[in-house]
């Protein structure tokens, strides 16, 4: 069962902006455009140079995004999650998942839409567990039972 989407994605900083200062702004108007699609939305946090986390809560489903800068300038990749995952002794205590894949997929989607909505975000690419590469990742999210690359 895929547990996280990862999408890739580069970002022209048309400003010329500090990376981190551009960074906190993907951050920024990724939260506030969830906010906007009916999600509540944590505040955000730098968990280092270049990589923010946040929460997302919507219908019982909670989610765990990850904005990072990679190594390839103006490269960045963002990670959706479930925000809980019980392991064995959770799960023996009848704790569950805080979204299912489907929940995840259908974020996805949220989040490729607002993507593509943004003039200065070019080449997104998506895919389950595992950050995309040229080889394995599709130009949108695919849904958790559809064969992956």
């Amino acid at each position: 069962m895929p547990l996280s989407q990862h999408v890739l994605f580069v970002a022209d900083n048309e400003h010329n902006q500090d990376t981190d200062l551009f960074g906190r702004t993907l951050a920024e108007r990724l939260s506030q455009s969830l906010a906007l699609r009916g999600w509540t939305v944590s505040p955000f946090l730098e968990l280092y140079y270049n990589c923010w986390t946040f929460f997302c809560e919507r219908n019982e489903v909670t989610l765990q995004l990850m904005l990072a800068e990679l190594a390839i300038p103006q490269h960045w990749a963002v990670q959706i999650a479930p925000k809980y995952t019980p392991g064995f002794l959770g799960r023996l205590l009848g704790r569950i998942v805080s979204a299912l894949p489907a929940d995840i997929y259908a974020a996805s989607k949220e989040i490729h839409d607002i993507l593509c909505d943004w003039r200065d975000v070019r080449d997104i690419r998506w895919r389950w567990d595992m950050i995309p590469d040229d080889r394995n990742a599709t130009a949108v999210p695919t849904h958790p039972t559809e064969e992956r690359c």
